[in-house]
């Protein structure tokens, strides 16, 4: 029965190791706010071997606009509020790569705070969602913007203060 036992374990373990060796996603596992363990996806989705990545602060490779919003998700996290976020990384190749982040806390078996989580590349969407508000907020004709386009903008200059409600 130990052995059947020690054989299902091991085979559980190889399917395990399969999908996160395998995954498209990113998957890492954060201890002190530093990488502990990262999928090999590193390589090709944030151009980082798993090597350069173990051990340090994945926030230095986001982008400077983005690192406050993803360490204050990741400080979150360690707190125990699992969370999700869009950032912008900052790969090797010098190409910005939009990430989904979403972690979630664990306890590490000594008691210290963990984190799991998982990066994807959601660069395709956020370009695509881009471009259709581009295309939606001007008339394909003119070239003009549609007034939905000019309603949000008119919207906006309003409780921004910055448009008179009075015409001069």
């Amino acid at each position: 029965e130990y052995e059947t036992t020690q054989a299902s374990v091991r085979e559980a373990n190889e399917r395990y190791r399969l999908m996160v060796d395998n995954s498209a996603d990113v998957v890492f596992h954060g201890v002190g706010g530093v990488v502990a363990w990262i999928s090999p996806s590193a390589i090709e989705v944030l151009g980082h071997t798993p090597e350069e990545l173990v051990g340090k602060p994945l926030a230095e490779h986001f982008h400077p606009e983005d690192r406050e919003s993803e360490i204050g998700l990741k400080e979150a996290a360690y707190q125990g509020v699992p969370g999700r976020g869009t950032f912008r990384w900052l790969h090797r190749d010098g190409r910005v790569v939009w990430l989904e982040a979403s972690l979630r806390s664990i306890v590490e078996p000594d008691g210290r705070p963990g984190v799991v989580g998982t990066l994807r590349d959601v660069t395709q969407r956020v370009e695509a969602q881009s471009e259709l508000a581009a295309v939606m907020g001007h008339d394909a004709l003119t070239g003009l913007p549609t007034r939905v386009a000019m309603h949000d903008r008119l919207d906006g200059a309003f409780s921004a203060g910055t448009a008179s409600p009075h015409l001069t």
